[in-house]
């Protein structure tokens, strides 16, 4: 289940002594609500009180709040100090709360991360590839988003500006591909790994590189790998056949050449054809160590590796020895997603009252520092509602029992620095 930032605010608001949740009758202004049936409530204790926009359809003010300078109960107007980003209307849902919304949002987040690890998100990461040298290599991250103008974090165009997207429809693996849509000839994307090897070490030696791909016209789609600009080694081209077709026939072995100047990988459509790629990977020599993701603060608990290369949904085992090109799968306890506007807590409800009792601890702490004129009832309330907080923690099923873990053989965890970092292989080196 999953709680939203509006249901834990309205839960915030009753748990710490007002909540009102209504919706206008007419159209206001960008200082004023209406609401004629405002008369329903004790007016007087209403006034500078924080009014606090939900609505749905008026997006702009959504989320706005503003505190109240008084109410008119013959017309039904809530009239606000400062104004919105635009005008009330008609429909307009509203909550009014005690306290200033933000301060009541910022508790609620950081009670999300003072929980952990007694509430937390079972995580599983598959970013990691062994011995993989391309960065994004499962599009799964976008500088820019957006019908055929998204550009792919970490890769470059090649020859003009193709038509490049994130697809969430059509994967191979993970929640995006890369759809490709050539304009003209020669185009494609490319990412330059000249950096991320020692020439030296590695001259002679092959690259490996790899991909799936989605093609529905046979020898428009394919991987290629260059070394000067003008020297290059390409995979086959897609069948064509609108399916998947992945390592086993998109793939490129080739020397490395000691005088090279440029290295990169890239993916290629032929002028006015449209592909897919996903899982592009490249590998030479054996990589021990990995940047674990910023998310992965405990743990990992398991870390599993891919069976077979051309089923990277399939089944995964305890990782052995690890296999150059395969998908680690790491499961971690992750930290529960701070609710904002676009983004609800992964949460039932009974854990959610937990999550509350934290917030409102934190909530009064912050204004025993902002209202200095009430400091010592707010220090009482912040007391009060830790002990509340302590008390639901210890109830049964409220606090998530840990993650189990394997055995960590032949991988561990240097904890060394601000970047926590996977060493794999026997005794931080390679089998």
């Amino acid at each position: 289940m999953a709680v939203t930032l509006n249901r834990c605010l309205e839960m915030l608001g009753r748990a710490t002594g007002l909540f009102v949740s209504d919706s206008s009758s007419g159209g206001g202004s960008t200082t004023t609500l209406v609401d004629t049936s405002i008369y329903r409530y004790d007016v007087n204790t209403l006034t500078n009180k924080w009014l606090y926009m939900v609505s749905a359809t008026n997006t702009t003010i959504n989320g706005s709040s503003r505190r109240i300078s008084g109410i008119h109960v013959s017309n039904g107007t809530i009239t606000v100090i400062g104004a919105m980003a635009a005008a009330t209307s008609s429909g307009d849902t509203y909550y009014i709360f005690n306290f200033d919304p933000q301060i009541m949002t910022d508790a609620i987040q950081q009670a999300t991360r003072t929980l952990y690890p007694h509430l937390y998100l079972p995580t599983r990461d598959e970013t990691i590839v062994v011995d993989n040298l391309l960065a994004n290599w499962d599009f799964e991250n976008w500088d820019s988003v957006g019908s055929n103008s998204a550009v792919a974090t970490s890769w470059a165009s090649i020859t003009g500006s193709p038509n490049t997207n994130d697809e969430s429809s059509r994967i191979a693996h993970g929640s995006y591909s890369m759809s490709f849509a050539a304009t003209g000839a020669g185009q494609g994307i490319q990412q330059n790994i000249f950096t991320s090897v020692n020439i030296n070490e590695v001259a002679s030696k092959t690259l490996h590189a790899r991909a799936w791909v989605w093609a529905s016209v046979a020898d428009a789609a394919r991987i290629r790998v260059t070394y000067d600009g003008s020297t290059y080694d390409s995979s086959n081209y897609h069948t064509g056949d609108s399916e998947w077709e992945g390592p086993s026939l998109i793939y490129v072995d080739s020397a490395v050449d000691a005088d090279m100047t440029e290295f990169t990988v890239s993916c290629e459509v032929t002028s006015g054809n449209t592909a897919y790629f996903d899982g592009v990977v490249a590998w030479i020599d054996n990589v021990s160590e990995y940047d674990l993701g910023s998310t992965v603060i405990r743990g990992p608990h398991k870390i599993y590796m891919q069976d077979q290369v051309q089923e990277p949904n399939g089944h995964y085992t305890p990782l052995g020895v690890p296999t150059s090109g395969r998908i680690l799968r790491i499961e971690h306890m992750g930290r529960l997603t701070a609710p904002t506007a676009s983004a609800s807590v992964e949460l039932d409800e009974s854990r959610t009252e937990l999550l509350i009792a934290q917030a409102a601890g934190h909530m009064f702490q912050t204004l025993s520092n902002t209202d200095s004129a009430h400091k010592s009832d707010h220090l009482a309330n912040a007391g009060i509602w830790q002990v509340q907080s302590a008390n639901l923690l210890n109830k049964p099923g409220v606090r998530m029992v840990a993650m189990s873990a394997h055995e960590r053989k032949g991988w561990n965890i240097d904890e060394s620095g601000e970047t926590r970092k996977l060493r794999i292989g026997s005794n931080n080196g390679r089998w």
